[in-house]
């Protein structure tokens, strides 16, 4: 048993490569992720990544080009309440503390992380259990490895560029926080709450970073540093809100 992955590629493509799994007896578990029980892949290349399950776990390593990032769980799930606010809301903060990749809606790609080591990540274990909890699907594979050494590198890219995307974001919330603190919309308290959950999502990423740095070398402190310094800014002006709103406050 072999699990595709399709992560690239213009719809019109991967509509064609889909024809190609379902001609091959693939299964769909999720989005842009097949089940082929037998057979060779032959699609094109840096459009997709093919796992297989082993018994045992192996551990990420890297050392000069020789990547490997080491066993991988798949996790995807459907039937969430749509209209349940908070349940989103949480799963997106346990997100945040996932080394985990997006590969499409409801779908994620988790990096091997030991619990006991690192007991502030979210692991694939603890996102199953909320989704069951609140009545959803979920399809569960751990123990996955790339079948080829190009595959590892993509990988571990998509690690990365995660995390960048994630500091992109924190960098467009507190700009939509200034904005709305100079216009008056947000009063200090209000100003305060969004302000630490930004802080948290950016904590969320720190996590991450700090696993990923040491098993894949993937390094984005720079970003982290910035966002960090931004947020400090922020929390100045919050405190001293009336005046920044005035044109006293000289930043």
């Amino acid at each position: 048993m072999q699990i595709v992955i399709l992560i690239d590629g213009s719809s019109s493509r991967r509509q064609r490569i889909q024809k190609l799994l379902e001609i091959k007896g693939a299964r769909r578990i999720g989005r842009r992720v097949w089940i082929v029980p037998k057979g060779d892949i032959v699609l094109p290349e840096n459009s997709y990544i093919v796992l297989k399950k082993f018994r045992s776990v192996e551990k990420p390593h890297v050392s000069g080009d020789d990547v490997n990032v080491g066993s991988l769980s798949l996790v995807t799930y459907s039937d969430l309440p749509q209209s349940n606010v908070k349940l989103r809301k949480r799963l997106q903060r346990m997100m945040w503390y996932a080394p985990a990749i997006r590969i499409a809606k409801s779908t994620y790609l988790f990096a091997y992380v030991k619990k006991r080591m690192h007991p502030k990540i979210v692991t694939p274990g603890e996102i199953v259990m909320l989704i069951k909890s609140e009545g959803g699907k979920c399809f569960k594979l751990s123990k996955l490895r790339p079948l080829e050494d190009w595959m590892h590198k993509i990988i571990r890219n998509m690690f990365k560029e995660q995390l960048e995307s994630r500091i992109k974001k924190i960098d467009k919330l507190i700009d939509m926080l200034m904005v709305r603190i100079a216009s008056g919309s947000l009063d200090k308290r209000s100003a305060e709450k969004a302000y630490h959950e930004i802080k948290s999502f950016l904590g969320g990423v720190e996590v991450v970073s700090s696993v990923l740095r040491r098993s894949l070398r993937v390094n984005v402190d720079s970003g982290i540093l910035q966002m960090k310094e931004r947020l400090e800014r922020v929390k100045g002006i919050i405190g001293d809100i009336e005046e920044y709103r005035r044109g006293d406050l000289l930043l």
